[in-house]
């Protein structure tokens, strides 16, 4: 159970294009597949403790390293990447199959121990992998208090269906690993009073739209709820002591995969969603308000408390009590800052709101503002006084679980006309802006929320309106990946924000308040044989660099750390308006602040740097423009084209891509070993009954073979096959149909009787069998017969198994085996079997 969630999608060159650049080996084929992540399971830990867990990953190959970003938690890979996990059936039929256009990728796994230390916060820690190939980005793993945690395999399973939740508080890790999966728990509440559920976003795959319903014993709706925004749903809600209820989630299309884990955890208690003020000064006794569901009434209401907090001199964390029991542990920001809090944000949610915007106070530049948006209106006010001339720097973001999502702000003036609007036109859940006030007056600011959730009385919010001061963040990315013994990459002198590519490290820079400076970067942690710029400066006002970055043939493909540091240059910095409010000790020009006023700005990143190798082989389908035809149930021998380049003359194994070009519906083939002087090979395609026939099919391939670096090592480098093998699928060559009513199955067994359907390309004898499944390998047993060319029907003699059979209706798959040119023709049928140990007398 698990699996990964997509990174990225690798665009194909040309195949002439391709082949050359493979076979020179000057520079990679884009095609090169690193390895990318999805899901760990479990999803999360505690500190402390020392757990097994399950990597998923696409195009893992033997020798993939993975990495916790985390020092402080060590992992151990108890067993590499094994084989390739297909998904089974149910696969989507129709209009959901064809409109599947994101399938989920096949995924493999590796085993590995983690161990984190006692004192590890909660919060979410990363990992990542790196290979010959390249290196993956980061991936999420859950560290959560010290609340029980189990698997959704582990919880014993209820008589009329769903699993038995034994206590709560109590972590639920699970997995929908199939299409249409519905997951039920049930439990009897021991208490009355509230249950806080939370289902965080941090290890759900982005394909996963979380649906939770719970309803009682009388059928009675308790929570409805779903995340398509992908923001992690947490809701509190009342229970009644000796009640019974029933948790049902799923995908909100009903999407099953190994990727799709979940970590479901409940709690009795209320639930804090923010604290006003925000932040409390260093060691003091500060009274704040904590806002959440509730804390007051008992009910799933919100409301507000006050608590006493003795600070510390940093963050800490605090544990909330109430009245209605626990609240959670709430992290506290400790900062000298003082906060002009909103009386409108002190009031009952459902309370009118603000009045006349004359009646709010006024303040001073400069404030800090803190509140909450009227559940009537939707917005927060505030009004302050300006002069002319005057610089101001606004930064409006969130406080705690808020409601808001798309934060914006308006500035005012006494007529009514909006001199400035702000939104997250970035989607980074923050704004940030500079102002200059036009002339002295009284100026009104209304905060908002763009998403429309800003109306429901629980969206908090922070204003900082500060005098600007210049500064910036470094940008960098997660890895760097450069090719062994390729050229210098040429880079131009205007960065795309965001953009990376390999050979060159692409950093990008967030000028606030006006910074203006040039910006000098500084790479240290290089191994030997690695080179890039002695001189590397981002322009003045620029907003990045691209850093070419190379690396000689003698280096070993072996992944390190380096660190990217940046430095502002003392220049010009800010407007002369800013220089007006605060022009410092030392002398200004018409230009800029003098160097003795601006001292340099440092940040630094760790980023991953990974060395990788050109793949040597290059794989095309032989029909790569023409759709052969294939059926349903037979196998497809689809032609492969191998081309090796001049220095390579190994053997080729292909495999099935991860990363596939549309949804498989269930065709897959089994990695295929091509000798080392063979050019064209035959990859088996395994097509499933079920496969539509009004659409294309189209399957992707990778070749791996294993290179030495220069240290000697045995790399795997994985290739993505140039254009696609496509097909157009037809019936079927052979069915086999039982009776559509069950069967009962007595003490010497019960006759099954079938019919078969061939075409006459079938002109062997086919074998019926009962599938082995889960159920049926232990539970019943039935002796293979086969039917010659002339027969058409036949019985089936199933009997009671050797593992002990329960009461009920089993379905069981009759499957029907053929052959044509050497490879198999396949058709399964369900057979319903009811059992009745009353009526078993002996076994």
């Amino acid at each position: 159970m698990m699996t990964m969630r997509p990174f990225f999608s690798i665009a194909a060159l040309s195949l002439n294009v391709a082949i050359g650049l493979a076979i020179c080996g000057s520079s990679p084929t884009s095609a090169q597949q690193r390895p990318t992540l999805g899901y760990v399971f479990p999803p999360g830990s505690q500190p402390g403790q020392t757990i097994e867990v399950q990597l998923g990953g696409y195009d893992l190959t033997p020798d993939t390293r993975f990495l916790m970003l985390d020092e402080r938690i060590s992992m151990e890979i108890v067993s590499p990447p094994g084989p390739i996990l297909y998904p089974g059936p149910p696969h989507w039929f129709g209009p959901r199959a064809l409109n599947s256009y994101k399938p989920y990728y096949l995924a493999r796994e590796a085993t590995a121990r983690l161990t984190s230390p006692s004192d590890l916060p909660t919060g979410v820690v990363y990992w990542q992998a790196v290979n010959a190939n390249g290196a993956s980005d980061p991936a999420p793993i859950i560290i959560g208090d010290a609340t029980a945690e189990v698997s959704e395999a582990s919880l014993r399973p209820a008589s009329d269906g769903g699993r038995l939740v034994p206590a709560i508080p109590i972590v639920i890790n699970g997995c929908l690993a199939k299409k249409e999966e519905v997951d039920h728990y049930r439990w009897t509440a021991d208490q009355s009073g509230l249950i806080t559920l939370q289902l965080p976003t941090d290890c759900l795959s982005q394909r996963f739209d979380a649906v939770i319903q719970i309803e009682d014993n009388a059928g009675n709706k308790v929570l409805d709820v779903a995340d398509p925004a992908h923001r992690g749903i947490c809701e509190t809600f009342a229970v009644t002591k000796g009640t019974e209820y029933r948790i049902a989630l799923f995908d909100l299309d009903y999407r099953g995969d190994r990727s799709m884990v979940y970590r479901l955890s409940l709690r009795y208690g209320p639930r804090i969603i923010a604290m006003l003020p925000p932040s409390v000064p260093p060691n003091s006794r500060t009274e704040v308000r904590l806002f959440g569901y509730g804390l007051t009434s008992g009910q799933p209401q919100l409301g507000s408390i006050t608590r006493t907090l003795d600070s510390q001199a940093s963050d800490f964390v605090h544990a909330i009590q109430t009245d209605h029991g626990p609240a959670g542990s709430l992290h506290v920001t400790v900062s000298p800052s003082t906060w002009m809090v909103s009386p409108d944000a002190l009031l009952d949610p459902k309370s009118p709101g603000p009045g006349r915007l004359d009646e709010l106070p006024v303040s001073t530049l400069p404030v800090r503002f803190a509140g909450r948006l009227n559940n009537h209106s939707g917005y927060g006010f505030h009004r302050f006084s300006g002069k002319q001339g005057e610089e101001w720097s606004f930064d409006l973001r969130p406080i705690g679980r808020s409601h808001i999502v798309s934060p914006a702000f308006s500035i005012i003036d006494e007529t009514g006309k909006t001199l400035l609007f702000v939104s997250d036109d970035a989607n980074v859940g923050s704004v940030r802006s500079k102002w200059s006030v036009p002339q002295d007056g009284e100026y009104s600011i209304a905060i908002g929320d763009l998403s429309g959730n800003g109306d429901q009385g629980d969206a908090f919010y922070q204003l900082q309106i500060n005098q600007p001061r210049p500064d910036f963040e470094l940008i960098a990315p997660s890895k760097v990946e450069t090719f062994i013994g390729a050229d210098e990459v040429k880079v131009g002198k205007t960065r795309r924000r965001g953009q990376q590519q390999v050979g060159v490290l692409g950093l990008d820079i967030d000028r606030i308040d006006g910074l203006e400076n040039e910006i000098r970067i500084a790479i240290t942690g290089l191994p030997d044989g690695y080179g890039c710029p002695e001189e590397m400066i981002v322009p003045e006002k620029a907003s990045g660099i691209d850093i070419p970055i190379h690396c000689e043939a003698s280096v070993s493909a072996e992944p390190t750390w380096i660190e990217v540091s940046a430095e502002s240059i003392p220049g010009k910095s800010v407007s002369s308006e800013t220089r007006k409010l605060n022009p410092g000790e030392g002398a200004t020009t018409d230009e800029g602040l003098s160097t003795e006023n601006v001292s340099p700005i440092q940040r630094k990143a760790r980023v991953l740097l990974s060395p990788i190798m050109a793949p040597p082989v290059v794989i095309t389908p032989k029909y790569p423009d023409g759709a052969r035809t294939v059926n349903r149930g037979a196998t497809y021998p689809a032609p492969v084209v191998i081309q090796r380049s001049e220095d390579f003359e190994g053997p080729v194994e292909l495999q099935m891509a991860a990363v596939p070009d549309r949804v498989r519906q269930g065709i897959y083939g089994d990695p295929v070993q091509v000798p080392a002087d063979v050019d064209e090979a035959i990859f088996p395609l395994v097509i499933p009954e079920w496969v539509q026939t009004d659409r294309t099919s189209r399957i992707i391939l990778n070749s791996v073979v294993q290179v030495p670096d220069a240290s000697g090592t045995n790399r795997y480098l994985v290739n993505r096959m140039k254009q696609r093998i496509t097909m157009n699928v037809e019936g079927a060559l052979l069915k086999v149909n039982d009776q559509p009513v069950p069967y009962l199955l007595r003490t010497d067994g019960v006759e099954i009787p079938f019919t078969i359907f061939r075409s006459g390309e079938l002109t062997g004898p086919v074998s019926i069998q009962l599938r082995q499944t889960s159920d049926a390998v232990m539970r019943f047993h039935a002796q293979p017969i086969t039917l010659q060319p002339s027969q058409t029907n036949g019985n089936l003699h199933l009997k009671a198994g050797e593992s002990k059979l329960v009461s009920g209706e089993h379905v069981l798959k009759l499957m029907a085996t053929g052959s044509r040119d050497g490879y198999p023709v396949l058709s399964e049928t369900d057979i319903i079997v009811i059992v009745d140990l009353d009526q078993i007398v002996s076994r």
